[in-house]
């Protein structure tokens, strides 16, 4: 039973933090559409950020969530996967090699 927990867990990580990097893809693509190609004061949107070969422009704000949730994202998809190896591990779930037909040949 807590082998199926920790499974689940592992999963619901690893999904969420995948959700996580497809929407800060998405974001991504929407600041190169729509973020202003020079500086912009009046807006804030002062701080360079290069993509796709183009400097947009954007504010300290977004900068600070864009990176926050992209780097969470990460995290919680690393923490899934480890999770996940780790459960796979404990359980002895891991993939045994059978002997080769040389070391059978040859005996113990």
């Amino acid at each position: 039973m807590i082998q199926k927990a920790w499974k689940t867990t592992a999963v619901l990580l690893a999904v969420a933090g995948l959700l996580g990097l497809c929407w800060g893809l998405t974001t991504w693509g929407r600041y190169w559409d729509i973020l202003p190609r020079s500086p912009d004061p009046a807006s804030g949107r002062i701080y360079p950020f290069k993509m796709r070969g183009v400097t947009v422009y954007e504010s300290f704000q977004e900068r600070a969530f864009f990176s926050y949730v992209w780097n969470l994202s990460w995290a919680v998809f690393y923490a899934g996967f480890g999770l996940g190896l780790a459960q796979r591990w404990i359980s002895g779930k891991q993939k045994k090699h059978p002997q080769s037909k040389i070391n059978r040949a040859m005996g113990p």
